[in-house]
């Protein structure tokens, strides 16, 4: 049997086993190298964009803390990029380098570079101001703020309460006024010529010119029927002289007819006399003793209403307080806890007060009659005047006239008894409301504290336009949203930022109801009705719902506050102290008078961002003030000797008229006007650098009511607020957003003290890179690969987007 010829089989067979390996094997390296490829690419990218970032603006990083570019073209940041790119990838324009291993072959197919989140976007900023805070706010300084917010946040939870009980002192001063009026409809007011309920048929006057009237007009019926039978006797007597043929008895006679025509003429005229008079007391009577009297029963059954309406206000609004009092209101501490047990002994009187106001309803029935019957007695003189003309009986005249008129005399009320409780006047006593809104409007523009060598700046008048800052220009960057997500459907790799522009939603602020530049203007407090006092209160009040959040709630909003008073300018540059004064450094222990910066008052600006520095500062006192005012005149509220005496010269200024309803309230103004004199002082002291109670025990009043303030408690020093405190507050109750933008203009504006073409809008925080990379095939990879995944010339194609931001 011969051999078979197999020789070479296993051989071929294994060429072609082992040329599959290798096929695979490079093919493995080949994926193994792309893959390291894109790694390198992205860490390429990565290193680039860090290099370019690495060209932020040094005297905005030294001043503020804040990073961005340089403000630079995105060309000139693409070229930087590309420049690190090339030097990281080992790309060269020169293909024959020699010596040189490069295993993947890079080139940069495409390149786009866009600067994106400016600082014109309040949520940049803002970020980065809290980036900056959280390794500069320590601990101590939070709860120290927490500290004072929750002594605000008591006092705000009284306010809201105080609130309310003006209100109701309020209503009752409208309901006291209108039982003033109620009582001159009435009983009239002292004056002669004023016509009043009470005043109709008073001593019999009506009644008497009624006898006058029904005399006077049989008078005229009786001359008139005296002239009318003369008439016919002189008709008579011509008729027969006509049949006489005699001279002389022609003649006797015409002299008897001239005599009796002179008779007649005298009659004429004593009729005229008699018919004037008789019109004038008929006239007389439909008005000055009927019609006159329908307006004051008209108004009192309007007022008798209003008091009613008034009354039932006030007890709602009472109700509602004392609702307040057991469910709302918390004792959190000494003050709230005195507050509340004099507001409930309050509420007791004041009801009391409105439940008298509501017994002027008994008057209601008595003066709708009253009208009724002089509507009635108006129609019978209507009647009666025809009558008068048409009779020609005159003592039949005269007995018509006074029964018709005088049966329904007597069914006319006018002894209406109405009187309202009135204070015993306790002596006289100086108003302290006067010339108080003087002083308030000089303490308010006084500067002496300030440095007068430092001109106040104005924005406008510097020939800056508004327009142009960041707080009205906003550059909003664009979206790339749909081109990233193309890139992460075709890629395994993007950098997970997400750009979402500027969306800091702002926070509710807390703003006083009225003009905090006319806060002057406004103080009146002569005007019972007047808003101020209850604006104020509503303005403290309201403090405690945004501070009612909570510490966590609160802590970026004391950091970027914490950032405003380390970084920015006030009106107050050194604060006062046991131990000497201090004066105001920033965030790097450096004064910040050595700052150049465009305003001197810049934290006011912040809070109220006018144009005009003096404006911002005059608002910012207004606002420091609303709350001294605030807080002294619950302080006198609670002071039970000084409440008295405000009772005592509320009475003692009291008009003759004013009612027991109508003290309250002034009362309540009298202590405000001592809470206002205080706060006056209070803010000269608090100007000057010292720091002032924030609620005041008895032994820290200044304002001489008459009452020595020498043996009282004093409120503990933790308590005190300073000027800066003041503005630490009142920062937590702004707007959010506001205050970004506001941080963002006047960094612009000291920017371009020293670098006139910085603006906010042209330097960004981050930059978007994408880029396209190709590298060669070793093998014959390019088969497997989709061809979205390869150049035209067949090489590999790495896509990276990436997004860096300081």
């Amino acid at each position: 049997m011969g051999k078979s010829n197999n020789k070479g089989q296993i051989t071929v067979f294994l060429c072609i086993i082992l040329m599959a390996f290798i096929i695979l094997a490079g093919t493995i390296v080949d994926i193994a190298r792309i893959a390291n490829g894109e790694t390198q690419a992205k860490r390429a990218v990565l290193s680039a964009a860090k290099s370019a970032l690495s060209g932020f603006d040094g005297m905005l990083k030294e001043n503020y803390g804040i990073f961005a570019l340089d403000g630079g073209e995105s060309s000139e940041i693409k070229s930087t990029v590309e420049d690190y790119l090339k030097r990281n990838l080992m790309i060269s324009e020169d293909e024959d380098i020699s010596g040189r291993l490069d295993i993947y072959g890079f080139k940069i197919e495409n390149l786009d570079v866009t600067p994106i989140l400016n600082l014109t976007e309040n949520d940049t900023v803002r970020n980065q101001i809290l980036q900056y805070m959280k390794y500069r706010a320590p601990k101590e300084i939070i709860e120290g703020i927490w500290d004072r917010l929750s002594v605000v946040k008591e006092a705000s939870n009284i306010s809201e309460a105080y609130r309310m009980r003006y209100k109701v002192d309020k209503l009752l001063a409208k309901v006291d006024k209108v039982q003033q009026a109620l009582k001159k409809n009435i009983d009239g007011d002292g004056n002669p010529d004023t016509f009043y309920v009470n005043g109709y048929n008073k001593n019999g006057v009506r009644q008497e010119m009624i006898y006058k009237f029904a005399e006077k007009a049989s008078q005229y019926c009786a001359l008139n029927k005296q002239r009318n039978e003369l008439i016919a006797i002189k008709a008579e007597l011509i008729e027969k002289m006509n049949n006489l043929e005699s001279e002389e008895e022609i003649s006797n006679l015409a002299k008897s007819i001239v005599q009796m025509e002179e008779v007649i003429s005298q009659l004429y005229s004593q009729i005229n006399g008699a018919q004037r008079e008789r019109d004038k007391i008929l006239l007389e009577l439909q008005e000055t003793h009927t019609r006159r009297f329908i307006q004051p029963n008209i108004e009192s059954a309007e007022n008798v209403k209003k008091i009613m309406e008034m009354a039932q206000e006030a007890g709602e609004a009472i109700n509602q307080l004392e609702k307040y009092m057991s469910e709302d209101f918390t004792v959190e501490g000494e003050l709230s806890a005195s507050f509340k047990s004099t507001c409930e002994a309050d509420i007791r009187k004041l009801r009391e007060l409105t439940a008298r106001g509501g017994e002027a309803g008994k008057i209601l029935e008595c003066v709708v009659q009253n009208r009724a019957i002089l509507n009635a007695e108006l129609e019978k003189l209507e009647k009666i005047k025809i009558t008068a003309m048409s009779e020609q009986d005159p003592a039949r005249l005269k007995e018509t006239i006074l029964q018709i008129l005088g049966e329904n005399l007597h069914e006319y009320n006018n002894n209406i008894i109405y009187d309202y409780e009135r204070p015993v006047n306790q002596g006289d006593a100086a108003d302290p409301r006067k010339d108080l809104q003087k002083n308030i409007g000089k303490v308010l523009k006084d500067d002496s504290n300030g440095d007068k060598e430092q001109e106040e700046r104005d924005i406008i008048q510097s020939g800056i336009d508004m327009e142009q800052l960041p707080s009205r220009r906003k550059i909003t960057s664009p979206s790339f949203d749909a081109e990233d997500l193309q890139y992460l459907k075709s890629i395994a790799y993007a950098d997970n930022y997400s750009n979402t522009g500027s969306s800091v939603s702002g926070s509710d602020e807390v703003a006083y109801s009225g003009n905090l530049a006319g806060v002057d203007a406004e103080a009146d407090f002569f005007d019972e009705q007047g808003m101020f006092a209850e604006n104020a209160f509503g303005f403290l009040g309201s403090m405690g719902k945004m501070l009612g959040r909570g510490l966590s709630a609160l802590r970026d909003e004391i950091y970027i506050n914490e950032y405003i008073m380390g970084m920015f300018k006030n009106s107050v540059p050194a604060l006062k102290h046991d131990d000497g004064e201090r004066e105001d450094v920033d965030l790097s222990g450096l004064n910040k008078s050595l700052r150049e910066t465009f305003f001197n008052s810049e934290v006011e600006y912040i809070l109220h961002g006018n144009s005009s520095e003096s404006v911002n500062k005059l608002m910012t006192r207004a606002q420091i003030l609303l709350i001294r005012f605030g807080m002294n005149t619950i302080h006198v509220y609670t002071d039970a000797r000084k409440r008295e005496l405000a009772t005592a010269v509320a009475t003692a200024v009291a008009g003759w008229w004013t009612g027991g309803a109508g003290i309250p309230l002034l009362s309540n103004l009298i202590m405000c006007s001592w809470g206002m004199g205080e706060a006056l002082i209070d803010l000269k002291d608090i100007m000057d650098g010292k720091s002032v109670p924030f609620y005041k025990k008895s032994g820290d009043w200044k304002l001489d009511i008459g009452i020595s303030a020498l043996d009282g408690m004093k409120t503990d020093s933790r308590f005190c607020f300073s000027y800066h405190d003041y503005l630490r507050l009142f920062l937590l109750l702004k707007n959010s957003n506001e205050k970004i933008n506001r941080i963002e203009d006047l960094i612009q504006l000291n920017m371009q003290k020293q670098h006139q073409s910085f603006e906010m809008a042209r330097s960004n925080t981050c930059i978007r890179i994408e880029a396209e990379f190709s590298i060669r095939y070793m093998f014959f990879t390019g088969i497997f690969i989709p061809s979205e995944r390869k150049t035209k010339d067949g090489r590999h194609l790495i896509r990276v987007v990436l997004y860096e931001y300081y």
